[in-house]
């Protein structure tokens, strides 16, 4: 076998090592910094609690509701579509928000948290949603 051969094998298995890695080791979530990340924002993406309240007080904005009250969130998220865990509900939310809009509420959720938010970031933001 020649060098660029065995180099090339060498890739592809160091490639596919670390790709199972990150397979079996997902991100942990810290809730304290999603809580950061969902009252302060990050990466220019906007805040979650600029439309989201996480308190039983109803949010409104000229008396109106724009986004659903998050309070409770994380006994509600797992039943909210068949066969989604509270978790996948909410990633799935979060970055495809058009996929899941709650009766009586507009699809007015920013559209590129996906991009702006990093792994990291969105396994934190996930680890505070869940607490509440």
């Amino acid at each position: 076998m020649s060098r660029i051969a065995l180099v090339l094998a060498l890739i592809v298995v160091l490639l596919a090592a670390c790709n199972q890695k990150a397979l079996t080791n997902p991100v942990t979530g810290d809730p304290a910094r999603g809580a950061e990340i969902f009252h302060q924002g990050v990466n220019g993406a906007p805040a979650c609690a600029g439309c989201h309240t996480t308190s039983r007080a109803s949010f409104t904005r000229g008396g109106i509701s724009i986004a659903p009250n998050l309070s409770g969130l994380s006994q509600r998220a797992g039943s909210r579509i068949e066969g989604l865990s509270a978790e996948q509900y909410l990633f799935n939310s979060i970055t495809s928000p058009g996929s899941f809009v709650v009766d009586g509420f507009q699809n007015l959720m920013y559209g590129q948290y996906a991009n702006q938010l990093s792994r990291q970031d969105l396994a934190d933001l996930l680890a505070y949603l869940m607490t509440l």
